[in-house]
């Protein structure tokens, strides 16, 4: 009996109880609520990152298939006016069409 008494009240003959458990004061809702948000933004982020990668990739597949192809006659089309801006030929009115940049010398020289 000695025995059980010394083990209760420990080595040195003190007792000492323990103190009472505290409840638990977790707010379950709010926590819940927390969870399901974090839970439901990182979807909206999810598919607004999704939407914009794919409408960026759209916009790319765009000028890759449609931008970049054009026929030789647009590519002739818009190279001839430059080639008569720049090179010198006889016209049918017995006029000579001169380049730009060299008829901006001849009146470059023509002012005082």
């Amino acid at each position: 009996m000695h025995d059980e008494h010394a083990n209760a009240e420990g080595e040195h003959g003190h007792h000492h109880p323990l103190p009472p458990p505290e409840p638990d004061n977790v707010a379950v809702l709010p926590a819940i609520a927390w969870g399901v948000g974090s839970f439901v933004g990182l979807l909206v982020t999810i598919g607004l990152l999704s939407g914009y990668f794919w409408m960026e990739r759209r916009a790319e597949d765009h000028v890759k298939v449609y931008e970049s192809y054009e026929p030789k006659a647009m590519l002739e089309a818009k190279v001839a006016p430059a080639k008569q801006l720049e090179s010198f030929r006889k016209l049918e009115n017995g006029k000579v069409q001169i380049p730009v940049n060299e008829a901006m010398k001849i009146i470059a020289k023509d002012r005082p």
